[in-house]
């Protein structure tokens, strides 16, 4: 079609890469690489090299027709293609527009490559640690959510979920504060690396049982969660709980500090993203805590990164 805007949203994670080619700012075809930023540049840079080329033909386009390889994440660091530096809070569509750097890659094709930067709570490095964070991706994603939630107004905390999970309190659009959680790492770590591995092993499912999941929070809330950790091990051998419920309850105890975080820091809307089971779980665990509690619904929450990416670059 004469006149259309493309470009290539490419999400650079630590394990994986995804490309999204979109059309006037919808999505048309997206692909997964099982590459990312930990197996260095050169592994990245080869992996596109090859995929690119085909992934446009089978869309029937060339390269000419496609503005620009709009990069966030993990891509954009250090262990990526190139090192973008983070740029400091408050930071929103403007800010993540200005700050993003245009670069010819030709070992990799012929279309310019546009770097979003990561985004960072301090200056230097007198503050105070407590307040010293970092994002590289979650920024992207969070111009998206705010913009089609209709939450660009406003204080609003979003909720992203992931093996680090990102609160991310915004003012009229802007990213203004945020804190890291490894919540999904834990988890990870407590089911696979653990005891309770003999216990739950390798269950890893987006279904959670609600009685279990609170019964897994208000353990950690009385106990703390070293203590309510092992109690997973008695439920398992002598109250006959079965893997799910104690998936659940795994899933209570490591989540109970980031719901008493969010909480606390909270202003007024609190929407949550993610995929599950960590978005029911806090949708679960938040609700009666915070004043407005919403989910980002699926398909945005799924292709957040690209739509942000969308809407810094064109």
């Amino acid at each position: 079609m004469i006149g259309t805007k493309r470009i290539i949203a490419l999400d650079g994670g630590t394990t994986n890469t995804r490309l999204t080619l979109m059309a006037d700012g919808q999505i048309t075809d997206r692909i997964k690489l099982s590459v990312g930023a930990r197996d260095g540049r050169d592994a990245l840079a080869d992996a596109l090299s090859r995929t690119i080329p085909e992934f446009l033909s089978n869309n029937g386009i060339c390269e000419t027709e496609v503005e620009a390889i709009s990069v966030s994440g993990m891509a954009t660091s250090e262990l990526g293609l190139y090192n973008v530096p983070h740029i400091v809070t408050p930071a929103g569509k403007a800010e993540l527009t200005i700050g993003s750097v245009r670069v010819s890659l030709p070992e990799i094709c012929g279309i310019p490559f546009r770097f979003i930067p990561g985004v960072k709570t301090f200056a230097d490095n007198t503050a105070e640690l407590s307040e010293m964070d970092i994002m590289r991706g979650e920024e992207t994603e969070t111009v998206a959510i705010l913009d089609k939630m209709g939450l660009s107004q406003g204080d609003v905390t979003l909720i992203l979920p992931g093996s680090h999970m990102k609160i991310v309190n915004c003012k009229d659009g802007g990213i203004i504060s945020f804190q890291t959680a490894m919540s999904g790492e834990l988890t990870r770590a407590a089911a696979e690396n653990t005891i309770l591995n003999n216990s739950i092993g390798d269950t890893f499912t987006k279904e959670i049982n609600p009685e279990y999941l609170r019964l897994g929070f208000d353990t950690a809330e009385k106990l703390g969660m070293g203590a309510a950790l092992f109690k997973l091990r008695v439920a398992g051998n002598f109250k006959g709980a079965d893997k799910l419920q104690l998936y659940s309850a795994l899933l209570g105890i490591i989540l109970h500090d980031d719901v008493e975080l969010i909480s606390k820091t909270a202003i007024d809307t609190v929407a949550v993203g993610g995929s599950n089971p960590f978005r029911a779980a806090y949708l679960e665990l938040l609700r009666g805590k915070v004043k407005t509690l919403t989910e980002v619904p699926e398909h945005l929450a799924e292709n957040a990164a690209a739509y942000g990416a969308w809407a810094v670059t064109v």
